[in-house]
Formats: structure tokens, C-alpha cells, sequence
């Protein structure tokens, strides 16, 4: 289903939710992005005269909304439809891509398309994993951009998400408002296609993974080469250390075997390896207050990250 976003005077960020199945339409993306945006000469007053500055606004002449208050002489405004010509291309280049959000936020300072690039099901699971590509125009403080992710962009919090995850895969890259920035931006677009021949390979990985059968055994030396309790020697741990090994094994194990959300895999590695990726992004111990976002943050580069790459 694709979802709406509309344009408003106030800068907040309403959104229509259009459910479409396939994705949404060009006319939708037009409909969002296609406002004009041109630059307003800045002047001050000053003993009764008008003085005029260097510098200019970004005003939306269709309601007169400005979208950010000052910037150089070497600004070139790139308006929306270079975004949404870039869209059609790959869509039309693509038949298995579909544009599954768009929206504005601050008023139309900021503009984006979320694109549906993969959709992967390992055989025998019931949930679908889905990647992304997100691309933004921006007018003023923020620039044109785009990022591989794999959230659904539906508001602010979940735009920060995306190219968040966007950066820590290392897909993201902005570009300034400079007379070649399309050229840059559909450059990179097309990088990402090595990218997205990565997450073909990982989804079949995890296809294999789902073939194999485990016994406890095997699944006492993963979890043993993860979490050792025993030293580079060969002795035992002691004390506390030994107990903390054991209690990250003892509940990848409890995972493994009773959570409901994966109940209904075989078991197999890539059912283990569903069961150590919860681990991390749900039950590892972490230092401080910890929110969702710490979690995130962890599972995909810090201590979580290296485990889940073991």
C-alpha cells in the first residue's frame, strides 16, 4: 500500500494515507512535489531608504510560504521535478519498483520519495523484509540526498530513521545546491545498484540457512564460540564472568525455543540466527538509559552488530 502526503502553509506535516495496491502513481508524486520555488532578493530599511542585500530568501510562490531566510549568491535552486524525472526513469527502467511514499515536511522546505526496491521472504517465515530507496530535495539548510534503508518513511521521526540507517550502511550522500547537483545525485543512484546486488546475495544466504537442520549440539558450540566460558587456555571461567557467558547463552536458548514470533520455524540456522539477532536487538544489556533508539544504534554497529556478523 503507498501513502500521501500534502503540502501545507504552517509547516507542520499532515499526511492523507491514499492505500494503494502496486505502489503509488507518477500523478501522485507530481501532485505532492510539483510547487514552484524561486529565490526573493532581501532588503532592509534604513533612514528611510531601501537597501539591498547580497543574500536572498527561498519563498514557495504558490502560497507565498519561505522555506529559509538567507542564502549566498552561489544557491541554485534544483525544483522538484528533477527528483520526480529521476523517479519515473527508474521505475520505468525497473518494473519490479514501486513508489511507496511521498510526502512534504516544514511546509515544502523538504520533499522525498521512498521507493520499494526488494521484498525478500525466506521460505517458511511469515515475515517479509523490505528495502528501500530514499530520496530527498531539500531548500535551504538541508540538500538533496539519498540512502538505502529498510523503514517505511511515513513522518519526521521515521525520515531521521531512514537516513540514519542510511549512514550506517554507508549509502547515504547529500549533495549541495550547485549547478551539477542532479548530475551527482543520479550518479549515486546508480551506485547503489552494487548495493543492492549485496542484499540479493544476503537473501540468498539466509534462503540456504533455512535449509539446514540443527541439533542442540550445534547449537551449543554457536552460542559457546559467541559468548566462551573458557579462556584462550582452555580453563574454565570463574565467577561472575562465567555467569555472564552462561546467561547470554542460557537465553538465546529460551529465545530459541519458546518466543512466539518464531514459533513457527523449523529449526534451523536461520532460525538460530533469528534467535541471536533478538537477542541483540532486544534483550543484550546495555550501559545507561537505554530507549529504542540506543537499541537500534547498537544492533547495527556496535556490540550487536559484531555479534551479528559472527
Amino acid at each position: 500500500k503507498g501513502f500521501v502526503g500534502f503540502t501545507d502553509q504552517y509547516g507542520t506535516t499532515p499526511y492523507g494515507y491514499d492505500n494503494v495496491e502496486g505502489g503509488l502513481s507518477l500523478d501522485h508524486l507530481k501532485q505532492v512535489g510539483d510547487y514552484p520555488v524561486e529565490l526573493k532578493p532581501l532588503s532592509f530599511t534604513h533612514d528611510g531608504q531601501v537597501f539591498q542585500t547580497e543574500n536572498s530568501a527561498i519563498v514557495r510562490t504558490d502560497n507565498g510560504n519561505m522555506l529559509y531566510p538567507s542564502v549566498g549568491k552561489g544557491y541554485t535552486i534544483v525544483d522538484n521535478n528533477r527528483l520526480i524525472a529521476q523517479t519515473q526513469d527508474i521505475i520505468t527502467q525497473y518494473s519490479n519498483i514501486e513508489i511507496e511514499s511521498t510526502g512534504t515536511m516544514k511546509g515544502g522546505q523538504l520533499f522525498y520519495t521512498s521507493l520499494l526496491i526488494d521484498r525478500h521472504a525466506v521460505k517458511g517465515d511469515q515475515s517479509e523484509t523490505r528495502t528501500r530507496l530514499l530520496m530527498t530535495n531539500g531548500f535551504g539548510g538541508v540538500s538533496l540526498s539519498a540512502c538505502l534503508n529498510q523503514l517505511r518513511v511515513e513522518c519526521m521521526n521515521t525520515f531521521k530513521m531512514a537516513n540514519a540507517q542510511g549512514k550506517l550502511n554507508q549509502s547515504l550522500k547529500r549533495f549541495r545546491h550547485t549547478k551539477n547537483v542532479g548530475t551527482k545525485l543520479q550518479n549515486h543512484i546508480f551506485n547503489l545498484a552494487d548495493i543492492v546486488g549485496e542484499v540479493t546475495k544476503q537473501n540468498e544466504a539466509l534462503d540456504y540457512m533455512a535449509t539446514l537442520q540443527i541439533n542442540s549440539k550445534y547449537i551449543e558450540s554457536t552460542l559457546e564460540n559467541l559468548f566462551p566460558t573458557f579462556n584462550i587456555k582452555g580453563e574454565l571461567l570463574e565467577g561472575s564472568k562465567l555467569t555472564i557467558a552462561k546467561n547470554k547463552q542460557d537465553k538465546i536458548i529460551e529465545i530459541f525455543e519458546s518466543k512466539s514470533d518464531l514459533s513457527h520455524l523449523e529449526n534451523t540456522r536461520y532460525k538460530l540466527f533469528n534467535a541471536i539477532t533478538d537477542y541483540t536487538s532486544n534483550e543484550m544489556n546495555l550501559r545507561g538509559e537505554v530507549d529504542f533508539g540506543k537499541r537500534m544504534i547498537n544492533s547495527l554497529e556496535g556490540t550487536g552488530d559484531k555479534l551479528n556478523q559472527q
